[in-house]
């Protein structure tokens, strides 16, 4: 018997958790259409990741927000024989867990990937589950929806504790980056990524101010903002008394 997930994943505006597929293979699309809905969820599709973001957006303005996203890895650019596959799947779970860090994100994907390329996916980017294409069914989607969401209400829990605190809630990314700059030289940032099991080397960007804007980044994806925060809190406290 299939889980009814409705009955598992708490939502805001009180009905079936919305789930968004992001997928431009219109059958397979159908094919997940159905298999979100068989685990009583409600599937909004998009073709594309534009238009998953024209949705994403819509979802937030009517306080509906969505539960989970599922997204495919490649999607075709072009017309007739200039047809080439791009991948931008990467680009809507970036877009996703910075800008809608509530929402849990699954990778499906047709290709190989190995399970080194998944833990890549998780640790840089914040992907919350990975599934084969080939091997899909209900029964294992509406587990990896479940753990993913599960997942994401940890994080999200851990960071409204955080913000609760007079110490964290108002400091922006913005203010931090600028703390991050201005008292922190290229060694402590080292510390830093060291103590949130951070690669320094895989962060984007160039220079220290680079790489301090993209750990922030980083930390938003992976619900560890606040825990960076107070990372640097303590190290530097005068520089939050300003």
């Amino acid at each position: 018997m299939l889980p009814d997930l409705a009955k598992e994943i708490t939502t805001e505006h009180g009905g079936p958790p919305k789930i968004l597929i992001v997928e431009d293979n219109a059958e397979f699309r159908q094919l997940l259409y159905r298999y979100v809905q068989l685990v009583k969820c409600c599937p909004v599709t998009a073709p594309d990741p534009d238009q998953a973001y024209e949705l994403l957006e819509a979802a937030r303005k009517d306080h509906s927000p969505f539960s989970a996203a599922m997204i495919d890895l490649r999607f075709e650019i072009g017309t007739g024989g200039n047809v080439t596959q791009v991948l931008r799947g990467i680009e809507v779970l970036q877009y996703i867990k910075v800008e809608y860090p509530e929402v849990a994100c699954l990778i499906i994907s047709g290709e190989t990937i190995e399970p080194s390329e998944v833990l890549d996916l998780r640790d840089y980017y914040g992907l919350d589950y990975y599934l084969a294409k080939d091997r899909l069914d209900p029964q294992k989607l509406a587990k990896a929806i479940a753990r993913a969401a599960e997942r994401v209400r940890v994080m999200v829990k851990e960071q409204k504790v955080y913000a609760r605190q007079p110490a964290f809630a108002d400091i922006s990314p913005r203010d931090l980056r600028e703390i991050l700059d201005q008292f922190f030289n290229e060694e402590e940032l080292l510390d830093l990524c060291f103590d949130l099991n951070v690669e320094y080397e895989s962060l984007g960007g160039s220079g220290k101010g680079g790489k301090s804007r993209e750990l922030i980044k980083n930390t938003q994806r992976h619900g560890r903002y606040y825990d960076l925060v107070g990372l640097c809190r303590r190290a530097r406290p005068f520089a939050f008394a300003r």
